[in-house]
């Protein structure tokens, strides 16, 4: 899910560009949060 992928996108896909931020679980919540407003 989308809150996995931001917390180690290297988890979910292996091979994956993204990097790991460190975000913290409330940074990824309401990183989470704003990306659902834009569906």
């Amino acid at each position: 899910n989308l809150e996995r992928w931001l917390k180690d996108p290297p988890a979910v896909k292996p091979g994956s560009w993204m990097p790991d931020y460190g975000l913290s679980d409330k940074q990824v919540q309401a990183l989470v949060a704003y990306l659902m407003t834009l569906k």
